[in-house]
């Protein structure tokens, strides 16, 4: 028996594409795109000044409402039809604004997801690689705008 007749991928064509082209896969590369959105989040996160040294005179009443505005905000979504395709809005940037000025970063962060994960899973029906990815977009999102503005606060 030679060394290719015991290999099967050697006869078989489509064992040799399935293990070869594995990261190929759409689902694996979102996954791994949402992996590298989230490392970079909490790498922003940790990269921007904290707001030690500015002034965040809020207590825990602001995280709530904010937490609230970024729920409501996800849930009012209004699409513009364009020829044949609808293009959804929301206005998520209001939200984030309060968010990266009244807030730190991770605080920031941890306001955007809670109420954005429950609507994504319970009533837009988002499961698998798809919520990963919004959830890594959403905290790269919030984690970048931090980086910015406490950057430019701080300097």
């Amino acid at each position: 028996m030679t060394h290719d007749a015991a290999d099967p991928a050697a006869t078989d064509p489509s064992a040799r594409t399935t293990t070869r082209f594995r990261l190929h896969r759409p689902e694996v590369q979102v996954y791994l795109l949402a992996f590298g959105a989230a490392v970079l989040a909490i790498a922003f996160a940790v990269a921007s000044p904290n707001g030690a040294d500015l002034e965040r005179p809020f207590g825990s009443w602001t995280y709530v409402v904010i937490v609230v505005m970024f729920g409501l905000s996800e849930l009012s979504v209004f699409t513009v039809h364009f020829r044949r395709e609808g293009i959804s809005f929301s206005l998520n940037e209001v939200p984030l604004a309060f968010a990266v000025v009244f807030l730190g970063p991770f605080e920031a962060i941890l306001a955007r997801l809670p109420l954005s994960v429950l609507i994504y899973v319970f009533l837009r029906d988002n499961r698998g690689h798809k919520l990963a990815f919004n959830i890594a977009i959403h905290a790269f999102e919030v984690a970048l705008a931090a980086l910015l503005y406490n950057s430019l606060a701080a300097w």
